[in-house]
């Protein structure tokens, strides 16, 4: 049976499928409704496994990880997963619909028009995403044991921002758990190019301050209005993320306070013991950044600078790999143009063919005199395809069509 091929279904257990809202690495998004007596009705993103993967163990094992660790998860800075099902031998996730943008479009659009971002906005985004944090690094298992939960993939593409300002952290595809973790394949680099921590780069254990260290680039990136690790070829952004080269930070151009510069280069000291000791211990230094200057922090200040950027409008509305914000249409619109079936998974395998190759320079990433870094490093492998991958865009919606 030719997986690549197979049709779009109508439904995924209880959901009606309306529309297609993202396709990532190794799945795809649908906003949907589900139906009840009385004329109840519940708009909810489900996300189901790209049907060429929908047989491969390594996917399944991964979308399986996600639900189980997100079922865990109830927290109002975290994108909620409320279902999983098996419809006809197909897996799918049922999670909370968030209308509205991410971080990485708010930031491309501020910097096209040079618009700086308020810092109350920047400071608002960071201690609502430490609070969700803060949450799933201290969160426990049915017999009161500590998950141990690490996000893995605090990026700005995974930070949602709604219609009024609240934000959500999502996409836990990678997160791990200790019980998972034991299970994984040594040396693995799991990840997105330019949002890891230097120890995820060489393949060292890791810990919640790992997730410390990506949040800071996320928030140094809102003040720079551009990426702090980028350029070059991805072995050079590797390197410069296993040194912690946050000198990009200085030489923005734009203003950065003092206070916040110190609390940034903190959560993004190189040794997992040099920064904050926790999502609460920074938190607090950002608190203390906004205490002294007065500052007045909260959802409302973010939903004006949406609007202001034209990021609160149907025709702007985006998605998100996770979840996102298309409005419903009444049928399921034709899937977006993609390539054809043989030549997807031939791209697919061509970029984890290219990152196997910089993979097998990982001996160079490894901390000099670290040799089981350099062991694990060496024997990587190329990343899985995942979800939080960006999206083909979504069909644009109808203005008369909004959900309310």
């Amino acid at each position: 049976m030719d997986l690549t091929s197979s049709p779009v279904p109508d439904r995924l257990g209880p959901y009606e499928l309306l529309q297609l809202l993202a396709t990532g690495g190794m799945a795809e998004v649908y906003l949907a409704r589900r139906a009840g007596p009385h004329g109840f009705q519940k708009l909810v993103a489900v996300k189901r496994i790209l049907p060429q993967f929908a047989r491969e163990p390594d996917f399944l094992a991964m979308f399986v990880d996600e639900a189980r660790v997100c079922a865990r998860l109830a927290h109002l800075n975290i994108v909620h997963v409320f279902d999983f099902g098996d419809h006809e031998e197909e897996l799918y996730m049922a999670m909370e619909f968030v209308e509205g943008s991410t971080v990485a479009r708010l930031v491309r659009a501020a910097a096209a028009k040079n618009i700086e971002l308020p810092l109350e906005a920047s400071l608002h985004v960071a201690l609502s995403v430490l609070r969700g944090l803060e949450y799933a690094h201290g969160a426990r298992d049915e017999r009161g044991h500590p998950l141990k939960l690490v996000h893995r993939d605090v990026s700005p593409g995974n930070v949602l921002i709604d219609r009024t300002g609240a934000v959500k952290l999502t996409d836990f595809g990678i997160a791990r758990a200790a019980e998972i973790e034991r299970r994984t394949d040594a040396g693995q680099l799991k990840g997105k190019l330019g949002y890891m921590s230097p120890e995820q780069v060489v393949g060292r254990e890791l810990d919640h301050r790992s997730d410390i260290f990506t949040l800071g680039i996320v928030l140094a990136e809102m003040v720079m209005l551009r990426p702090l690790f980028t350029g070059g070829r991805e072995l050079d952004v590797l390197l410069r993320i296993r040194d912690a080269d946050v000198s990009a930070i200085d030489r923005a151009g734009r203003p950065m306070p003092d206070d916040l510069r110190a609390v940034l280069f903190r959560a993004l000291a190189k040794e997992p013991e040099h920064r904050f000791p926790s999502a609460r211990a920074f938190a607090e230094a950002v608190e203390e950044i906004v205490r002294r200057r007065r500052l007045h922090v909260g959802p409302s200040k973010l939903a004006g600078i949406l609007e202001r950027l034209g990021l609160t409008t149907p025709d702007s509305v985006t998605t998100d790999a996770q979840t996102g914000g298309a409005t419903p249409k009444r049928s399921l619109p034709p899937r977006a143009p993609k390539s054809p079936p043989g030549r997807r998974c031939r791209t697919w395998r061509r970029r984890s063919i290219a990152c196997a190759k910089t993979a097998s320079s990982w001996g160079r990433l490894a901390t000099p005199g670290s040799s089981s870094s350099s062991r694990r490093a060496r024997s990587a492998r190329a990343p899985r395809s995942r979800a939080s991958s960006r999206p083909s865009r979504a069909p644009r919606p109808s203005p008369s069509s909004r959900a309310s």
